[in-house]
């Protein structure tokens, strides 16, 4: 939805998307999954970046690309 001022009626149709997210696996449990887009070139360093935590419940499927 765009940002602005809307009538009760549009705003209730709203329904949160559909989002994919790759990235590299940090941790995974039950309660969370833990991806980084981002590692840095010298692994070695254990720089990442982008980092984010999905809830458990929110995963409707996960595939393995590499």
């Amino acid at each position: 939805m765009e940002s602005g001022w809307h009538s009760l009626k549009d705003a209730m149709k709203t329904t949160p998307p559909e989002v994919l997210s790759v990235g590299y696996v940090l941790k995974e449990t039950k309660e969370y999954l833990l991806l980084a887009a981002d590692i840095g070139s010298d692994k070695m360093d254990n720089d990442v970046g982008r980092v984010t935590v999905i809830p458990g419940q929110w995963i409707v499927d996960k595939k393995q690309i590499i």
